[in-house]
């Protein structure tokens, strides 16, 4: 549930990829949202020091925490990421695409949110099995070699 006493995220001015990030993984903190960023993170900093586009970051979220990403969703949009467009695509997943403008560039991100992991039907992993072992790696949760691996 998102605090009465919420501070502003983003700083007016600062809306680059780096800040859009960071806004994200806080108000997931803030949100007290288990998740876990599931591949492609440690291409972040080079994506991140290249000015490079993020075509999609895929996270993991434990079970039951749907309320709490729509918080975090609505955060992102007071703090100037306005979520444009709302995918639920399959069976506990859905993907936002969020949108900026970084001086006079129009920005985008793809973030899509896995409550398990599915193809074809099949569960391979559970939302609890997605983040059951994270790891922190800097200012981010990423999931660990097990869960990658499956």
């Amino acid at each position: 549930m998102t605090s009465p006493k919420r501070k502003d995220v983003a700083v007016a001015g600062q809306h680059g990829l780096r800040d859009f990030l960071n806004a994200l993984f806080e108000l997931l903190e803030r949100e007290q949202i288990r998740y876990c960023v599931l591949d492609s993170w440690e291409d972040l900093p080079d994506l991140l020091d290249t000015g490079g586009e993020l075509r999609e970051l895929n996270v993991g979220v434990g079970p039951r925490q749907e309320a709490e990403l729509y918080g975090a969703v609505r955060a992102l949009s007071h703090a100037g990421y306005a979520p444009i467009q709302a995918m639920n695509y399959q069976v506990n997943a859905c993907a936002h695409v969020f949108a900026w403008f970084e001086g006079t560039r129009f920005r985008t991100a793809v973030v899509d949110f896995a409550f398990d992991h599915r193809e074809r039907s099949f569960q391979w992993n559970s939302g609890r099995d997605l983040v059951r072992d994270r790891q922190r790696w800097g200012n981010l949760w990423t999931a660990s070699a097990a869960t990658e691996f499956r």
